[in-house]
């Protein structure tokens, strides 16, 4: 059985929605693939990443401009560490940028839109007695970069 899962999930305080099909963007739709062992993403029809691991989530941060964010939650097969994740920037049916994998051993809260590019907010996972801490990562003009 995937891990690709059919779900839907929608953040309260963060414009971002999980999707575990294809997903319709302005410029075509995204989905995952399992294949030999690895996962890859498509759009319209072309491969643009591929990723080892224990399947993927994709998540659309609400369009407000003319570009679309994907996050890619990649699904590790750490003990402890279960997730990295990617963005997709889509601007155009055929002009997709993405970061390099990015916030490991983090679960993501949230994202939002900005007229510059996206912020991804990750937490770290904490035990009891432990202050919880999120990490914001800012993707603008084709870098994933974290922000103090």
């Amino acid at each position: 059985m995937s891990l690709f899962r059919s779900c839907l999930l929608l953040f309260s305080l963060h414009a971002a929605t999980a999707y575990c099909g294809p997903v319709e963007t302005h410029y075509g739709a995204a989905e995952v693939r399992e294949e030999a062992g690895s996962y890859a993403v498509f759009f319209n029809g072309k491969e643009i990443a591929r990723y080892d691991g224990n399947g993927i989530d994709l998540y659309r941060i609400i369009p407000k401009g003319d570009s679309e964010y994907l996050i890619v939650d990649i699904g590790t097969n750490g003990l402890h560490c279960r997730h990295e994740f990617a963005v997709l920037e889509i601007t155009s049916a055929t002009a997709v940028k993405f970061s390099k994998p990015f916030g490991e051993c983090n679960e993501l809260v949230g994202a939002k839109y900005l007229s510059t590019g996206a912020v991804i907010e990750l937490r770290s996972p904490y035990g009891t007695g432990q202050k919880q801490r999120v990490k914001r990562y800012r993707w603008a003009n084709g870098k994933i970069a974290r922000q103090k």
